[in-house]
């Protein structure tokens, strides 16, 4: 992991935290956040350390801070799922605006048998198409004084009993940010770019429901198949046995245009899914020695069309807590994108202001996944119905 910055400056006693996740160490970088922030966008939500951890800590502990070996090796956290595959198979597009506009183009035929008489054939033909990004935010509040006569006042600053003293530099800071709160971002965008449907936030202080920020690549196909953009290839509900599995996958490949069927193509489905393939394979004594690898993620190679791959994602799912999506998705190199505003930090990058004892911590930018064509995206007929209305 790259190093992160902090830097200080005056601006309601305002800190601001930059993490390098997609620049150099020592970068300049941007206060992009104070344009785009203002008092009528803030939504309020609460951290990690609610009122009812604190009384816990102290009920266990005592409600005082005593120097006993603790230290931030002894907060444990669980694992958050590993988004680098899934966003590797987006192309990064940088924007201007906050819409995609793209022109869908086509043409007739023109070749025809030779007369002596001017006969005109082909035209050439477009449709326009518009996508747009979504601006979410994160916006958090802490009060890192409620660490300080507790067993977890390692986190506040050794001198956290002096009102004046600036909250924003605490230890409490760098490690919240950095080992909570910019990681639980990006694992909420990974789900939300598969089964995310947006849905308007309203004007008031209530934070959006999970899975309403984004508009998700499932939804963005189930439209087009609904539109007619899409024609889908039909695989029926998805096997449970493993070498029926196998087969069904390599059935699917097989009605991939043929225009596009010979190039490196990667069908992105469930975990659980790319393992029952990976099954199937083994039980078929097809599973190479040497698996092709994907940011430690493994894909598998199709026994019939080794320019064909299957990766497994864990945000495939039907919704927010539902079951394993049944549905493939396919294009050629180049289409999948991942749109996103010039200027914005995406989730690598946080603001920090000190308002009284609280620290507000925030960040917004504009973002879409999505893909280029959809004439192009190979998908199957299962769950058409996901968030269309």
């Amino acid at each position: 992991m790259k190093p992160y910055t902090l830097l200080k400056y005056t601006l309601l006693t305002a800190v601001a935290f930059f993490v390098g996740m997609a620049h150099a160490a020592g970068a300049p970088v941007v206060d992009w956040a104070a344009a785009l922030w203002s008092s009528a966008d803030r939504l309020t939500s609460y951290a990690v350390m609610s009122g009812a951890s604190i009384t816990a800590f102290k009920t266990e502990f005592g409600a005082y801070y005593q120097p006993r070996g603790q230290n931030a090796e002894r907060l444990r956290k669980l694992l958050m799922q590993n988004s680098t595959p899934f966003d590797s198979q987006f192309e990064l597009m940088p924007m201007n605006g906050d819409v995609l506009e793209t022109g869908l183009m086509s043409h007739g035929r023109v070749l025809q048998a030779f007369k002596p008489k001017w006969s005109p054939l082909g035209q050439l033909a477009g449709t326009p198409r518009k996508t747009a990004l979504r601006r979410v935010k994160v916006n958090v509040e802490e009060i890192p004084d409620q660490l300080v006569n507790t067993w977890l006042g390692f986190l506040a600053d050794a001198e956290g009993k002096d009102p004046n003293i600036n909250r924003a530099t605490w230890p409490f800071v760098r490690w919240y940010v950095e080992m909570y709160l910019i990681p639980q971002a990006k694992q909420d965008q990974y789900y939300e770019a598969y089964y995310g449907v947006w849905a308007d936030p309203g004007t008031d202080a209530t934070p959006s429901a999970e899975g309403e920020a984004l508009d998700g690549i499932m939804f963005q196909v189930n439209t087009d198949v609904d539109n007619g953009d899409i024609t889908t290839i039909a695989t029926g509900a998805l096997e449970t046995d493993p070498e029926a599995f196998l087969e069904q996958v390599e059935a699917f490949a097989e009605q991939i245009d043929n225009r596009y069927r010979g190039m490196p193509l990667v069908i992105n489905m469930h975990d659980s899914f790319a393992q029952l393939f990976k099954q199937g394979l083994e039980e078929k004594n097809m599973l190479k020695p040497s698996e092709v690898k994907l940011m430690g993620q493994s894909m598998y190679e199709l026994p019939k069309r080794t320019n064909i791959k299957v990766l497994g994602h864990f945000n495939w799912l039907q919704g927010v807590g539902g079951a394993p999506s049944e549905k493939f998705l396919c294009a050629p190199p180049g289409i999948l994108k991942k749109a996103v505003r010039t200027g914005n930090k995406e989730d690598g990058a946080m603001r920090i202001e000190q308002v009284d004892y609280t620290l507000k911590l925030f960040n917004d930018w504009h973002i879409l996944y999505t893909y280029m064509d959809p004439r192009v995206v190979f998908t199957n007929d299962q769950e058409l119905d996901f968030g269309i209305s």
